[in-house]
């Protein structure tokens, strides 16, 4: 699935974070992040369906040095996954403002060519992006709270962005089912 691999770098960050120190969930993340990059573009061969990868990359990039300059502050390693939720979250926000929501390059890869430029298309990505963009702040928000109230726990945290991540992914194929059936009544393929 496309997506996961576009999130992978975030997976492995939650997973590799809820058992190892965040230095090292973080280098993992970064190496992952240019991995899946570079998957992303020998696949699609466009930008713009690497967004999610790219951020990844930007993020991971900045994170790494950080965690190695400072690698006993405080509360750090609880506000990092809120922040890498935010990140996600302000990433899919641009590119709704920008009016190239995320999910449209990748959609195209596999929506026939000649719905490209019809207003449902970009509609039902538009929808889908900002299912993204709630679920990402959601997560940010819920691992905001847990560290203000000074509940630390990776495995709630790694369920929250793991959470983040399951439930657009099942809302977008909820509505591509809906879209298919709507498009197809009598169920003929």
């Amino acid at each position: 699935m496309t997506i996961v691999r576009a999130l992978a770098g975030w997976i492995v960050f939650a997973i590799v974070g809820s058992f190892a120190a965040t230095t090292t969930a973080a280098l993992v993340a970064l190496i992952t992040a240019l991995l899946s990059l570079a998957l992303g573009l020998r696949s699609y061969r466009a930008l713009s369906a690497t967004v999610i990868e790219l951020a990844t990359v930007v993020f991971f990039t900045a994170l790494v040095p950080v965690t190695y300059l400072h690698p006993t502050i405080g509360h750090f390693d609880s506000w990092v996954a809120a922040a890498s939720q935010l990140w996600l979250g302000l990433t899919v926000l641009v590119t709704l403002l920008i009016g190239a929501p995320f999910t449209l390059a990748i959609a195209k890869q596999d929506a026939p060519e000649e719905i490209w430029e019809t207003a449902e298309f970009r509609r039902f990505n538009v929808v889908i992006t900002r299912a993204w963009m709630v679920s990402f702040f959601t997560s940010a928000t819920l691992i905001a709270v847990l560290c203000a109230t000074g509940v630390v726990s990776s495995w709630m945290t790694t369920l929250i962005v793991v959470a983040g991540i399951v439930v657009p992914i099942r809302f977008t194929e909820h509505r591509v089912r809906a879209l298919k059936t709507a498009s197809d009544p009598d169920g003929v393929r």
